[in-house]
């Protein structure tokens, strides 16, 4: 047995207007209440500030590290320094030590900015 197709003429009221359907909602209905404002803690969470500081006490190892590490005589004694001739040569540059040592002191730069911005949020 097969359905029999779907004709509109069959679906429409005795008095031959279409049923009454229900309206879509308007743009009014869909939109959603605001909610009601929450009090402000002054400051901020105590979570933050913790994550805030253990940023900045990171950077500032980092820095400290790259600033101190490629100047002392330990610094040729790794695995990169060894993979090939001319790298060699790039290892041992000076402009290349002072350009890693110069990472080390935009890490430091970012570790007070951090901790600047810090205090300054709690004023």
């Amino acid at each position: 047995m097969t359905p029999e197709p779907v004709n509109p003429q069959n679906h429409l009221p005795e008095n031959g207007e279409p049923a009454n359907l229900p309206s879509l909602p308007g743009p009014e209905a869909t939109q959603m209440p605001h909610p009601a404002p929450s009090p402000r803690r002054s400051g901020k969470p105590w979570q933050f500030k913790l994550l805030s500081i253990s940023f900045a006490l990171f950077c500032l190892e980092v820095g400290a590290f790259l600033i101190i590490f490629p100047q002392q005589d330990s610094w040729n004694l790794n695995y990169f320094s060894g993979l090939s001739p001319w790298m060699q040569d790039i290892w041992d540059a000076a402009y290349f030590r002072w350009a890693v040592s110069g990472i080390g002191f935009l890490n430091v730069y970012v570790a007070f900015l951090q901790i600047r911005n810090l205090f300054r949020s709690n004023e």
